[in-house]
């Protein structure tokens, strides 16, 4: 007990000095040096760099240790994950990532769980996959209303249509399959989250709405004998496409391994990684594009206080969503360009069309 309150006190007076530091000059996060001192012990729980940065050791086990470092003030957050000889660092301000206090949420053999921003029935979260080399994450830019530690199965909000229905999706995050359900707005549900309970029971999606059960069944998704490997899916994605309405080329390669792109147009030229998923949809996302226009760059209504209030930090530093996800189909990529007004986004600024048809040549 007295451990916890001498931790808890730690922290207090780092937040005290954060509240009186605004005429201070902030350093960037690269501040932690060996010579900066340290009040750590082999027992601790945090790591006190200065009156404005400190480390949570959040997760240890002899293989596995996760470490959330707050910098500055929480201007930005790092999370340091080591399995091992292994080791991967989550920048989150660098990978346009919203946060409030990151903390693990869960850890299984399979998955890790990171919390990085929630509001009442809903959060958003970071898993990173522990089955094979430390060196990828998956964050969907969702609001996610379970995220399950015995399935590996997240629900999310695809779709709400005002006064009429929601789609909840839900996902495996190891074999990357889903499926979706609607469920009817009504008088009886017509306020956020539109039902009243949300919970996984072996392979099934249980959900209750006014005293009565709606299922989804989840076999499919959780069946890694049912999922399309990555070389089955994308075999024939090299290649050259081309868009004729736009002038847009998009040329796909392969080396060791890995898939890479280059985007060119009439006024850029991009290139970066492809990170593939194993979806049924076969989609894949270029990473390293920024989208051209955001939700924060239009007037929305926005009900839900908690995150209107992150929408207005993102504007004020111009953070935008990263990584531009398409379609492959058959020798054809499809980007959809652009929203609507309930779900403002631009992916592309080079290109007017609603929907972008990128042809293999």
């Amino acid at each position: 007990m007295r451990f916890v309150v001498l931790i808890i006190i730690s922290i207090l007076s780092i937040c005290y000095s954060c509240s009186n530091n605004d005429n201070k000059s902030n350093p960037g996060t690269s501040s932690i040096t060996e010579n900066t001192t340290q009040n750590r012990n082999s027992d601790s729980l945090t790591t006190i760099i200065n009156d404005s940065t400190f480390i949570i050791h959040a997760y240890k086990t002899d293989e596995l240790s996760i470490d959330i470092t707050n910098h500055q003030c929480a201007t930005n957050f790092t999370i340091d994950i080591i399995r091992n000889n292994e080791t991967l660092n989550l920048d989150l301000n660098n990978l346009n990532i919203p946060f409030k206090t990151p903390e693990v949420y869960w850890v299984n053999n399979e998955m890790i769980c990171i919390a990085n921003w929630w509001s009442g029935s809903f959060g958003n979260y970071i898993f990173i996959p522990l089955n094979n080399t430390l060196q990828n994450y998956v964050y969907i830019n969702k609001d996610i209303e379970l995220a399950d530690s015995l399935t590996n199965n997240i629900v999310y909000v695809d779709t709400v249509i005002k006064e009429k229905n929601l789609v909840l999706t839900v996902e495996n995050l190891i074999t990357r399959r889903n499926e979706s359900i609607d469920i009817e707005i009504t008088s009886e549900n017509d306020e956020y989250p539109f039902y009243d309970s949300l919970t996984v029971k072996n392979e099934t999606l249980v959900i209750w709405i006014n005293g009565k059960q709606q299922l989804l069944d989840l076999k499919n998704i959780n069946d890694s004998k049912n999922e399309m490997s990555e070389e089955t899916q994308f075999d024939n994605i090299e290649g050259t496409y081309y868009d004729e309405m736009c002038g847009l080329t998009l040329m796909i390669s392969k080396a060791q391994g890995e898939y890479y792109y280059e985007y060119i147009s009439d006024e850029r030229k991009v290139d970066g990684k492809v990170r593939l998923s194993t979806n049924e949809d076969q989609y894949f996302i270029l990473e390293n594009m920024e989208y051209a226009e955001d939700y924060f760059d239009v007037s929305l209504a926005e009900d839900n206080e908690e995150k209107q209030k992150e929408y207005d930090r993102l504007k004020k530093i111009g953070k935008r969503q990263v990584g531009i996800d398409c379609y492959y189909d058959d020798e054809e990529i499809v980007i959809q360009n652009y929203g609507n007004a309930m779900n403002y986004y631009v992916k592309l600024y080079d290109c007017g069309e609603k929907y972008i048809h990128l042809i293999k040549q």
